[in-house]
């Protein structure tokens, strides 16, 4: 198995743990036997996703796969904004633009 097939079963694996939980906000140690019989620990796989993209090593097209299901890049962020009731989504369209979305005003950087 290629290192792209593999990322793309992981990624579905964090697709379903999406649509059955509604965030990928997975819980430590949560592991998921994958269809060959593999275990996947999730939380470890969305945090090297997140890791990658702070660092700028995460490919375009994954990050719009990530992006369509909601992945929260920074958890920390996220989790001040829920106590606090404010809407922040973050997307990044091109290297040098992010879209920051703060309860329904849009924001260019």
């Amino acid at each position: 198995m290629t290192n792209k097939e593999k990322w793309l079963n992981n990624y579905k694996e964090a697709v379903e743990y999406y649509k059955k939980h509604g965030d990928l906000l997975v819980p430590a140690n949560h592991t998921i036997k994958t269809k060959d019989n593999n275990e996947l620990n999730l939380r470890s796989w969305i945090y090297s996703q997140r890791k990658k993209y702070k660092n700028g090593t995460l490919e375009e097209d994954k990050i719009k796969l990530l992006n369509q299901i909601k992945m929260v890049w920074e958890v920390d962020d996220y989790k001040k904004d829920k106590k606090t009731g404010i809407t922040n989504y973050w997307f990044k369209i091109e290297p040098y633009v992010h879209i920051s979305i703060v309860n329904s005003n849009v924001l260019l950087y």
